[in-house]
């Protein structure tokens, strides 16, 4: 993953840096200046094309490897750069609520053996790609997805174990307030500013 710093976000070093900013912006807007420390807050991305995403939770990671302490983004968010045509080859985003890890390993208080989320869960949402599509949830919570999901109702010829390949890409940015994820950095500069991806990250951000 790369990690772009809000004080960074005037100038990206491409589109999809430039995407990045414009999601955190859209999601920070109506917060006050005072709200959160620019010094500390800024956008974790990431593109995912074509492979499973089981059930996790966005999390510095890090952080947990090395702490053994859960520290979450204040948002996850998805937008989806392709749809489903008809062809089986794309799955929900499933987005499960209320399903956290303990508040004792979210709070440093001890990791237990064989961590298993909060069962309490209220609802499964799904989210079903469409080209420009945008969705946010809290970023503590459990959620993935499953290529088996992608294949139409009486079509057993497709999904992981069809002759299909599974096709769906997505652009994920994880908006963090006060925290960095440790070991994130920013992608490097390659080749000139990217104004018109600029510009079209803004329309696809605020849409």
């Amino acid at each position: 993953t790369f990690w772009v710093a809000c004080e960074d976000m005037a100038q990206p070093r491409c589109a999809l840096e430039a995407l990045a900013a414009a999601i955190f912006r859209t999601h920070t807007r109506e917060m006050g200046v005072d709200a959160f420390d620019r010094g500390t807050s800024g956008a974790e991305w990431w593109v995912q094309t074509g492979k499973r995403v089981g059930l996790h939770l966005d999390k510095d990671e890090a952080c947990r490897e090395k702490s053994g302490i859960f520290v979450h983004p204040a948002l996850s968010t998805v937008t989806y750069l392709t749809e489903d045509m008809g062809d089986g080859t794309n799955a929900p985003t499933l987005v499960f609520e209320n399903v956290t890890v303990p508040e004792i390993a979210r709070h440093g208080g001890g990791v237990p053996g064989n961590l298993q989320p909060d069962p309490r869960c209220r609802r499964v949402i799904a989210s079903w790609p469409k080209r420009g599509k945008h969705v946010a949830f809290d970023g503590r919570l459990l959620h993935g997805v499953f290529p088996e999901l992608s294949t139409p109702a009486g079509d057993t010829s497709r999904g992981s174990g069809g002759s299909r390949s599974f096709r769906r890409v997505t652009f994920l940015v994880n908006v963090w307030l006060n925290h960095r994820p440790r070991d994130v950095r920013r992608r490097r500069r390659a080749g000139a500013p990217p104004a018109a991806g600029h510009a079209a990250a803004e329309r696809l951000a605020s849409s």
